[in-house]
């Protein structure tokens, strides 16, 4: 993705063949705090790699739990979710919308 960074293609994140094995996180870190400037200053780099970082951290802490007898009146009520639904939702909840004020679709009753 980066042949400027990388230009033998050797080095990247998360490979499998290194004998120790480093987090993603700890990878960037490493490479912006090199003598070599030109991970700091690449002109996208640094904002791909925060945001990898981002959204693996949000991916990791969001999860539910439903009980098994609910599972299936659970799973029909999320299938039948349209993204229309889930913006509308999404932006009142932006603008501090109580969950009060949601619409019963938005409610998924």
């Amino acid at each position: 993705m980066f042949p400027t960074l990388w230009p033998f293609g050797i080095g990247g994140f998360e490979n499998p063949v290194r004998s120790v094995s480093l987090s993603f996180p700890i990878q960037a870190n490493y490479y912006f705090d090199l003598p070599d400037r030109s991970f700091r200053t690449h002109n996208s780099f640094l904002f791909v790699a925060l945001n990898i970082i981002q959204r693996r951290a949000a991916h990791l802490h969001t999860h539910f739990t439903v009980r098994k007898r609910n599972f299936p009146s659970v799973a029909e009520k999320l299938i039948t979710v349209t993204p229309e639904v889930l913006l509308s939702t999404a932006q009142h909840l932006e603008h501090e919308g109580k969950y009060q004020n949601l619409t019963d679709e938005q409610q998924m009753r």
